[in-house]
């Protein structure tokens, strides 16, 4: 599965917020309890990584 197909199309906080509450309507749950907020802003950084496409 390509994680990053439709990543250039969100935000930063909305890849924040999904790591941290989870996405509704999919078996995503959310992080909040188990990553601080640096460790999240870590992952949102490393996404973008993979995916070099500039946002719209």
């Amino acid at each position: 599965m390509d994680l990053t197909a439709h990543l250039y199309q969100h935000t930063d906080g909305d890849l924040y917020w999904w790591i941290k509450k989870g996405k509704a309507g999919t078996p995503m749950p959310g992080f909040e309890n188990r990553l601080s907020d640096e460790e999240v802003w870590h992952l949102v950084n490393y996404l973008r990584t993979l995916d070099q496409r500039s946002a719209p």
